[in-house]
C-alpha cells in the first residue's frame, strides 16, 4: 500500500504534467498566429528594401549623369538653356519626383515593421521566461502586454482591446511563466466568448477590458469581456477540471482549472467571477504584494 508521501508526490507529478500539456497546447495554438504577425511586417520590409535597392540604382545613375553634365558645362563655360534642359531630362528619366515622395515613406514603413518584429520577439522572450524555480518580483503590466502581443491573432478579429494599467503598480512575487499562462487562458476565453455572442451579427467586434490596480495589500487584475455571460449553473463548474462549454475539439476544459490552481494554490491569491447572461463576464484576480512565509 502506498504511503501518503507517495500519493502526494504522484499528485504533484500529475499536476505538473497537466500544466505542461496545457502550456504546450497554448504554445502550439499561438505559433500560427505569431508566424502571421511576424510575416506581415517582414513582407513589407522586404518589399521596401527591394524598392530602395532599385531606387538607389536610379539615384546613382542620375548623380553620375549630373556630375558629367556639370563637368562639361564648367569646361565649356556653358550653364544656360542646354544645361537646364539636359538636367531636367535626367530628372524625368529617373522619375525623381516619385523617388522623393516614396523613399521617405518606404523608410518609415520599414522602421515600423522592424519595431513590430522586435516587439513580438521581445514578447515571446518575456512570455516564455522560465523563471528561477522560486517566486520572483515581476511586472504584472509587462506580463499582460507581452501576452496580448503574442495572442493578437486570437482576439483582434473579434474584439477591441482596452487597457487601464496602473503605472505605479508594485512588483508582485510570482512564477512569471505560469502567471502569463493564466493571462493567456483568460484572454483567449474572453475572445471566444465574444466571438460566440457576435457570430453573424452586424454589430461587429466586442470589447475586452483589462484593468490593473493596487488595492491594499493586493494587486488586482480585472479581465472583462462583452460576451454573452454565464448562467449560475455554469459559474459553479467553470473551475472544475475537464469542464467546458465549448464544442468538442475546441477546448480541453483544463485552462480555468489550471488557472485556479496557479492563482490560489501556488500564489495564495484568488480568482472570482462576476457575470450576467447577455451582459458579459469579469474575472477578478488578486495577488498578494507580499507572500506569506
Amino acid at each position: 500500500m502506498r504511503t501518503k508521501e507517495e500519493l502526494f508526490a504522484e499528485k504533484l507529478s500529475l499536476e505538473s504534467r497537466l500544466h505542461q500539456t496545457e502550456k504546450l497546447g497554448s504554445v502550439g495554438r499561438l505559433a500560427a498566429g505569431i508566424a502571421h504577425e511576424i510575416n506581415t511586417p517582414t513582407r513589407y520590409v522586404r518589399s521596401n528594401i527591394d524598392f530602395l535597392h532599385e531606387a538607389s540604382k536610379e539615384i546613382n545613375t542620375l548623380w553620375g549623369q549630373l556630375s558629367k553634365l556639370i563637368a562639361t558645362a564648367h569646361k565649356d563655360k556653358k550653364l544656360e538653356d542646354d544645361f537646364a534642359n539636359t538636367a531636367k531630362n535626367y530628372f524625368e528619366t529617373a522619375d525623381w519626383e516619385f523617388l522623393q515622395e516614396e523613399i521617405p515613406k518606404a523608410l518609415v514603413q520599414s522602421q515600423e515593421g522592424l519595431r513590430r518584429i522586435t516587439k513580438i520577439v521581445t514578447a515571446m522572450k518575456n512570455f516564455s521566461h522560465p523563471g528561477i524555480g522560486n517566486l520572483e518580483p515581476s511586472n504584472i503590466n509587462l506580463g499582460i502586454q507581452s501576452t496580448l502581443t503574442l495572442a493578437t491573432n486570437e482576439w483582434k478579429y473579434s474584439a477591441e482591446m482596452e487597457l487601464q494599467l496602473e503605472d505605479t503598480l508594485p512588483l508582485v512575487p510570482c512564477y512569471p511563466d505560469e502567471l502569463n499562462q493564466v493571462f493567456l487562458t483568460m484572454i483567449i476565453n474572453s475572445a471566444h466568448a465574444i466571438a460566440e455572442s457576435t457570430h453573424n451579427k452586424p454589430e461587429g467586434k466586442g470589447l475586452i477590458t483589462i484593468v490593473t490596480q493596487k488595492i491594499g495589500a493586493y494587486v488586482q487584475i480585472d479581465i472583462s469581456d462583452s460576451g454573452a455571460g454565464m448562467s449560475a449553473e455554469v459559474v459553479e463548474k467553470i473551475f472544475e477540471p475537464f469542464y467546458t462549454t465549448k464544442e468538442v475539439g475546441k477546448g480541453t476544459g483544463q485552462g480555468l482549472a489550471i488557472a485556479h490552481d496557479v492563482l490560489v494554490n501556488k500564489h495564495h491569491g484568488s480568482i472570482d467571477v462576476q457575470t450576467k447572461l447577455g451582459q458579459g463576464t469579469t474575472f477578478l484576480i488578486k495577488l498578494a504584494i507580499t507572500q506569506p512565509s
